[in-house]
């Protein structure tokens, strides 16, 4: 069966050695929830996590957003 997974959709299939493979689209995408320009400044948990939101940060570093570099 087909998966949703929010930000895209996923197959997972076994390989002829037993492992799992999984097969996803490329979209929706990350921008479903937040604009483009905004993309990585908020955490988003899909909703089945969000639960757990406390668990996941406790240890999670702060981390600094640097401008982009031209090149």
């Amino acid at each position: 069966p087909v998966m949703d997974r929010i930000y895209f959709k996923s197959i997972y299939t076994s390989d002829p050695d037993g492992h799992i493979v999984e097969l996803a689209t490329a979209g929706p995408g990350f921008a479903i929830d937040e604009e483009i320009a905004e993309l990585g400044t908020h955490l988003r948990l899909p909703p089945w996590l969000e639960k757990d939101r406390a668990k996941i940060t406790a240890d999670l570093k702060t981390i600094t957003r640097r401008a982009p570099v031209s090149v």
